[in-house]
């Protein structure tokens, strides 16, 4: 058998090794997301035989979504298969602002939003970064409770993370390498994700809070400004002695 043959059907091999077991994980994880469509009542969308299916609706009052992405690596060298998780709050906040895990800190910063936040939060992750339109207003929302669940989300083992929030809307992003082939273990997650987004997300008090008080943190003080009064005229001079 000659060299070339035999270096050809080893690399046959390894190609048809790779597309089933890429083919194993997918049909897996249509299996997995159609349980879990099923169980939490979602709406299970079958896409093209070798793509990956989305999963959407309303969950615990948000609105997620499910699905795969295609992505191409940091040296666009390679292309690689995400899954991506999007929750969407559907209220705002009384500021806008971004926050964003290590991998993806290139998107908030071109967004060119000016505020940088620094959390008074003992344990945040500095690789963690955070803007706001307004960082009194920022500072004014945010709480120890909503630090620590700020941190738990931005900070999930494997996965990149984005929260991005305005005065009408905000929204979570989760991306990640791992199919989620499991879903037990994806209705796990989402219930601990909502728990944690129900911390952050405004109650009553802050919007009755926040009506007013945005007002006056937004307002700059006028700086009183001396204008100089008109200089006298010297009172002229006695008349000569005549």
């Amino acid at each position: 058998m000659s060299i070339w043959v035999f270096i050809w059907i080893v690399l046959l091999v390894f190609v048809l090794g790779i597309f089933f077991w890429s083919m194993q994980i997918l049909f897996k994880q249509k299996r997995a997301w159609k349980a879990l469509a099923n169980s939490l009542n979602l709406e299970y969308k079958n896409q093209a035989f070798l793509m990956s299916p989305i999963v959407d609706g309303r969950y615990n009052g948000y609105h997620i979504t499910l699905y795969s992405e295609e992505q191409l690596t940091k040296d666009s060298s390679k292309r690689q298969f995400r899954t991506v998780l999007v929750m969407s709050f559907q209220e705002g906040f009384p500021t806008g602002g971004a926050v964003a895990s290590a991998g993806r800190r290139p998107f908030v910063e071109d967004l060119k939003i000016e505020d940088v936040h620094s959390p008074d939060f003992k344990g945040w992750n500095g690789s963690v970064i955070f803007h706001t339109q307004n960082d009194k207003i920022l500072s004014a929302f945010m709480n120890n409770d909503r630090y620590k669940a700020l941190h738990h989300i931005m900070n999930l083992k494997g996965k990149e993370s984005i929260f991005i929030f305005d005065d009408k809307e905000a929204y979570y992003r989760l991306e990640t390498a791992d199919p989620m082939v499991d879903p037990n273990i994806i209705q796990q997650m989402l219930s601990k994700l909502t728990k944690e987004c129900d911390i952050l997300r405004p109650n009553k008090s802050d919007k009755v809070l926040f009506s007013s008080k945005k007002e006056q943190l937004e307002e700059e003080p006028e700086e009183k400004v001396s204008k100089p009064e008109p200089k006298k005229e010297k009172a002229k001079k006695n008349k000569k002695e005549t």
